[in-house]
């Protein structure tokens, strides 16, 4: 669909003068029961506002969107009933659309109303031939021809009509059906005969419809219509989608599967997995890897320090590694004391993830600190942070790609009542310090661990005494 105003007044002017006021077009998928009007207008809002939109094409199957949205944010139809002449009449039937006849006058009964029909009696070519009845009024042609140029000799074509409008006839080209049971003969005044097999579009006498060519031969022969080749144009080419999913056939590797364009037509799956090379992690151990992928081949563990350290993931990159878009969904993340998840493991947070494209990433940012691990009931030492991915199932992954949707990363989790071990080997006892005002209210909080740390942190206070709680420990400070 292609947007064409942002009023209806607006909307209905560009539907009928087929101007637009995007040159981007957007692929929806559509929670309704049935496809959309492409000869109506719509209001609807998919995530850019409120506008009115014209249906480019509209299938009874999903395809590889840009946006998914349901009913509720999409409003009408509109009927564009364009009248480009304001007379009153619509363009369809007006025998002069662009020139205001509200009373259709038509003196000679060509079909053309007298306001807009000049030469009406004329003869533009001057070729004897009355332009009501020359075919092609601008170049001079014998009557014989329908006042065409005679490009060559009369050639036997026998043809069948399979349809009178574009979509009947990509319908039954399609299929393989026809729309008359009864076939033409003409000759027709041409360098050099039509196709056998093909389709195109003419008129020779009854209406403008669609016809295969069933016979062409390059001498003339016994025929009902005789017929110039000046205004015949090229072969039209179907679009043909036997499973209506928006790829045409010729393109379709499924052409009996609905499957997106991103899969060439045929079904598939969307798959999100952690892009293990793009993705960073960062901790208190100094000598772990940031990048995920070199940190699992070295058997690394991050460390976790409740109130003073934190693991911080920058970047975790979930990725659709899939063959079709994916649906919007989550990541968990959880604490526990082995790599597998159980019911008994706590959420520590949880991060939505939009649609996602083939191969099209996005990028979780996320911090896990020891305050919010500090009341899980397990003993410090070896533990894992478990990544989810997709934990409702949103999307169905297939077999396989339900796989790789939960990731285990070792951490080694230190409560400040143990000591702190630092790669240079020097040990430390890490206290929670608390520090309140006179009334009470909490102005400080912060794992310390020396007594130049402490003060420190006293003499950034505003002057005032303070209590102080620190381990078992309860005192006052002035500063």
């Amino acid at each position: 669909m292609i947007k064409i105003g942002t009023s209806i007044n607006e909307a209905k002017l560009n539907f009928c003068q087929g101007v637009t006021t995007e040159n981007i077009s957007w692929k929806l998928n559509i929670m309704i029961e049935e496809p959309l009007d492409k000869s109506q207008i719509y209001r609807m809002d998919f995530g850019r506002g409120l506008h009115y939109y014209k249906i480019l094409n509209a299938s009874t199957t999903q395809g590889d969107p840009d946006y998914v949205i349901d009913e509720s944010v999409v409003f009408g139809p509109y009927n564009p009933e364009c009248d480009s002449d304001n007379d009153g009449i619509i363009d369809s039937i007006d025998n002069c659309p662009y020139t205001s006849n509200s009373d259709q006058s038509d003196s000679d009964n060509d079909g053309i109303g007298d306001v807009c029909d000049t030469e009406d009696n004329g003869d533009s070519d001057q070729d004897g031939v009355p332009n009501y009845q020359d075919k092609c009024p601008t170049e001079a042609g014998p009557l014989s021809n329908l006042g065409c140029p005679v490009l060559g000799s009369k050639k036997y074509h026998k043809v069948i009509s399979v349809g009178n409008t574009t979509s009947e006839a990509d319908q039954n080209i399609c299929s393989g059906s026809i729309s008359s049971s009864i076939s033409w003969k003409l000759n027709i005044s041409i360098e050099n005969p039509l196709i056998e097999g093909k389709v195109y579009r003419m008129d020779f006498g009854r209406g403008l419809k669609y016809y295969k060519i069933l016979i062409a031969s390059s001498t003339s022969s016994d025929a009902d219509y005789l017929m110039p080749g000046n205004n015949i144009p090229l072969a039209y080419n179907a679009f043909c989608d036997q499973d209506n999913d928006g790829v045409e056939d010729d393109q379709d590797n499924c052409p009996n599967e609905a499957g997106p364009a991103s899969n060439n037509g045929c079904p598939g799956n969307p798959n999100l997995s952690i892009d293990m090379e793009a993705s960073r992690v960062f901790s208190n151990c100094q000598n772990c890897y940031q990048a995920l992928d070199l940190f699992f081949q070295n058997n690394q563990r991050h460390i976790i320090q409740d109130g003073s350290g934190s693991v911080t993931f920058n970047n975790l990159e979930i990725r659709n590694i899939g063959n079709i878009v994916s649906n919007a969904s989550k990541v968990n993340f959880y604490i526990s004391i082995n790599n597998e998840l159980d019911q008994d493991d706590e959420l520590l947070a949880a991060k939505d993830i939009p649609f996602r494209s083939v191969n099209q990433s996005y990028g979780v940012d996320l911090e896990i600190t020891g305050w919010d691990i500090e009341n899980v009931e397990f003993t410090t030492g070896n533990q894992y942070i478990l990544i989810q991915i997709d934990p409702n199932n949103t999307n169905n992954e297939g077999s396989t790609g339900e796989n790789d949707n939960l990731l285990a990363l070792p951490i080694r989790y230190q409560k400040s009542s143990g000591n702190i071990i630092y790669p240079s080997g020097k040990t430390f006892d890490l206290k929670k310090l608390q520090v309140f005002n006179l009334s009470g209210i909490k102005v400080l909080e912060k794992q310390v661990i020396s007594k130049e740390e402490e003060n420190a942190l006293f003499n950034q206070l505003p002057k005032g005494l303070y209590i102080v709680k620190k381990g078992q420990e309860t005192y006052k400070v002035a500063n």
